[in-house]
């Protein structure tokens, strides 16, 4: 199946969507070195591109937040639901 981008719109959604996907990745691979990661959307992203060597006209999808969480940091107990409710075995 090919994919025709009729417009500079649907470039754009392509673009945020893959965004998603590599920074899903990359928190998965933070967490395997032992750290931890927060993505922050609703950020100021004229003033994020100001900063140096970032391109004017960058289009700022996500900020991640990296590093060690506190020990006594804010965390929601988990809450797990029965496997067998959600695991289908196909044989």
């Amino acid at each position: 199946m090919t994919q025709d981008w009729t417009s500079r719109h649907d470039l754009r959604v392509w673009a945020i969507k893959s965004t998603a996907l590599g920074c899903e990745n990359l928190m998965l691979a933070i967490k395997a070195y032992g750290y931890d990661s927060c993505p922050m959307e609703g950020m100021d992203s004229r003033r994020i591109r100001k900063l140096p060597k970032l391109f004017r006209h960058t289009d700022v999808m996500m900020v991640l937040g990296i590093g060690k969480s506190a020990s006594n940091g804010v965390t929601l107990p988990r809450i797990r639901g029965e496997r067998s409710r959600y695991v289908i075995k196909h044989i």
